[in-house]
């Protein structure tokens, strides 16, 4: 007798043609061309993209393992970026940033620190790059850098945020906390919020810097003396605007310096300046507008004896903390 459950079993279906003008799936691209899409699908980092930047890292994280793969690595760049509203000021624990494994760039602004920084020292020995900005406490720049244990450290940007001049011993302690860092900068970037409280380093300070490459500086310090006595062949030099447009921005120091041939020059790849401006009151002009005008010409005829590219750099908006900030960090 026949199974029965043989005989309900429906024959089974003959294989399926092969369709040659099917789809096929691709074959996976290159890692390295796949890591060249997700960048080019990325704004540029900036303060104002970082948070577009994370959601869209996210989303790619999700794709297949070796998307997640690229895009951790990407999100790896962000490092950490701090920096609250301009009218808001918050307590940070330095102890628990240096919990973070891997940290190599790191930027703090508009803030102040609880405990204190000699009590809970910034220890992050992969740290690269670091960036202290409008700092809400007393000397605070001055306190995290003197207890820091930052080995690795390679560039260093500061906004000092004081509206007086400083004491001659905070000015020691500030260069004394710079100098334990100094000899490692490949890129500094020195500037204040109020351009009247500038003070100059001393030549000790600038001596000390022999890998330095990218220098910042402010509209208002005494270029010529920290050029001579830099030992290191600077490849990148940056004057920074000033904050507020109640003050006149003369290019006359940055020419000034580049006539005197300072040996750190003789390899210098760019200048970057922002355009000279008077204030909108005519009372305030303390440089004819001529004078004015004739400054990035001749600018750019000792930059182009040097072999040097001049860029002329579009100043950020006038009293932005934050934009102040991206022009200052924009080379780093």
């Amino acid at each position: 007798m026949d199974n029965p459950l043989e005989a309900r079993s429906p024959p089974s279906p003959p294989p399926a043609e092969v369709d040659d003008e099917a789809p096929r799936q691709l074959p996976s691209l290159p890692t390295e061309i796949l890591q060249k899409i997700i960048q080019l699908s990325l704004p540029r980092l900036s303060f104002k993209t970082f948070r577009e930047r994370y959601s869209i890292l996210l989303v790619l994280c999700r794709v297949n393992k070796l998307w997640a793969a690229i895009a951790q690595k990407e999100l790896g760049k962000h490092g950490l970026r701090l920096t609250p509203e301009e009218d808001m000021f918050i307590d940070l624990d330095l102890s628990v940033i240096s919990r973070i494994a891997g940290l190599r760039d790191l930027a703090l602004g508009c803030c102040s620190f609880n405990p204190s920084p000699g009590a809970a020292p910034l220890s992050l020995p992969p740290l690269r790059r670091l960036a202290l900005t409008y700092l809400g406490q007393d000397q605070a720049e001055t306190l995290v850098l003197a207890s820091a244990h930052l080995p690795q450290l390679t560039s260093l940007a500061i906004i000092v945020n004081t509206p007086s001049p400083l004491e001659e011993t905070r000015k020691t302690a500030l260069e004394s906390a710079l100098l334990r860092f100094t000899p490692q900068l490949t890129f500094f970037a020195f500037s204040f919020y109020a351009p009247s409280v500038t003070f100059q380093l001393s030549d000790a300070l600038w001596s000390s810097m022999s890998v330095l490459q990218s220098l910042v500086v402010d509209h208002t310090y005494e270029l010529q003396p920290a050029l001579e006595h830099t030992p290191a062949n600077l490849r990148h030099l940056t004057i920074q605007p000033p904050f507020g447009e109640h003050h006149t921005l003369s290019l006359a120091f940055v020419r000034d310096a580049l006539q005197a041939r300072p040996k750190c020059l003789q390899s210098l790849g760019s200048l970057s300046i922002p355009p000279a401006t008077q204030p909108p009151c005519p009372a305030c002009h303390i440089v004819s507008q001529d004078e004015l005008e004739s400054q990035p010409a001749q600018i750019a005829e000792l930059c182009e004896s040097l072999g040097a590219t001049l860029i002329l750099k579009p100043r950020y908006e006038y009293y932005s903390c934050p934009e102040s900030v991206e022009h200052l960090l924009s080379d780093w």
